[in-house]
């Protein structure tokens, strides 16, 4: 992501800015960040991954944004590659967020997004879904905190915060190039 000198320092002067841009932004440690074009790869599995989503759910009390839900939390404004809410709110909150991770965005994705998100009280499951190759990190929220699982084989099966629906690694990773090892 492209970092931006001399632009707003807080999250408020932040959101005032960003709407005379013509491009989208984040906003993470203090710095306006234009979001970057998702290559084919990426692309091609948040397809996958919001296709299954939507027949999990109920589209009478859920709503999936790709790219487009912007998730305030603490000092940040995100921007995650998908997001659920439950629509039986006055505002709706994110239960699910699902980031496809790049070598590039690993980190963050792993670090500062994750510290941000689980700042969420309403926050059930946050997917790390790799590109190029089936490995998927889910955190689960429980009541006694947060569990990790990691799944990493092309047969795994993950389990949703939805009673009775699974996703399946292959049909997540369905279409995707492979990168050699």
């Amino acid at each position: 992501m492209e970092q931006h000198t001399g632009q707003p320092k807080n999250l408020s002067a932040f959101l005032e800015w960003e709407r005379g841009q013509n491009q989208r932004y984040e906003f993470l440690a203090a710095t306006p960040r234009e979001l970057c074009r998702e290559s084919e790869c990426h692309g091609q599995v948040l397809n996958n991954l919001s296709e299954l989503l939507r027949q999990a759910i109920h589209a009478d009390t859920c709503e999936i944004y790709r790219r487009s839900y912007k998730v305030i939390a603490k000092v940040i404004a995100l921007i995650p590659d998908l997001v659920i809410t439950e629509t039986n709110s006055q505002f709706p909150e994110p239960v699910f967020i699902a980031e496809v991770v790049s070598p590039t965005s690993a980190a963050e994705d792993r670090g500062e997004r994750w510290a941000a998100y689980q700042t969420l009280p309403s926050l059930a499951m946050y997917m790390l879904v790799e590109q190029q190759h089936p490995r998927v990190e889910v955190f689960h929220r429980g009541r006694s905190g947060w569990r990790y699982q990691s799944f990493d084989t092309a047969e795994a099966v993950l389990p949703l915060w939805v009673p009775n629906f699974e996703l399946p690694m292959r049909e997540i990773y369905a279409g995707v190039e492979r990168s050699p090892t």
